[in-house]
């Protein structure tokens, strides 16, 4: 019998951990823990589709917390890369997915401007910085603001991710952080319709 892997201890993980069991599958739960995502395939995230279709737009692109908190960022890539790594590990571990080291949003937004100009693309705007008082009432409009409120926390103290022993026991390293921001710009500039 095939083993299927689940990624994630939450409700989703865990959902869906049951629904194979009820099937007569044979699951392992694996745990991992990264930063904030950042590339075009994860468009729920902060730094999904909402900021780099904005930013890509010639818009303000809208993030949460505070602008002087630092904050560490994960690659999709390497998220998949550490799954794939401890999917045969100890379900009992948890691993940190190797990420970014912490920036501030001033140093976020320096990186991007000069990643949009590179890509030709109109680098004057910004991030606009919504704070607790203001997702309550984005809430009313967007569902991403409204699951935010309890995420806050992330964005409003140094969300800093040590994955150190991932690094070290599993020889897994992060993608460079402009590397992977520079990825997700040319992918939102190329996929949106002409015109």
């Amino acid at each position: 019998m095939k083993t299927h892997v689940v990624v994630g201890g939450g409700p989703l993980g865990r959902g869906t951990a049951g629904a194979l069991v009820e099937r007569g599958c044979v699951v392992r739960l694996v745990s991992r823990r990264g930063a904030e995502v950042a590339v075009h395939l994860v468009r729920a995230s902060v730094l999904g589709e909402r900021f780099f279709q904005a930013l890509v737009d010639g818009k303000a692109a809208s993030y949460y917390g505070r602008r002087d908190v630092p904050h560490s960022y994960t690659y999709l890539h390497d998220f998949c890369r550490t799954m794939a790594a401890v999917a045969d590990i100890s379900p009992e571990s948890t691993w940190m997915v190797p990420s970014s080291p912490p920036l501030d949003v001033a140093a976020l937004e320096g990186q991007l401007r000069q990643l949009l100009e590179a890509a030709g693309l109109p680098s004057s705007t910004g991030i606009r910085l919504l704070g607790r008082g203001m997702l309550p009432i984005g809430g009313w409009f967007v569902s991403d603001a409204r699951e935010m409120v309890a995420m806050l926390y992330e964005f409003e103290s140094p969300f800093v991710i040590d994955a150190s022993r991932t690094e070290t026991e599993l020889g897994l390293r992060p993608t460079e952080l402009a590397t992977g921001l520079a990825r997700t710009i040319e992918w939102y500039r190329d996929a949106r319709p002409a015109g």
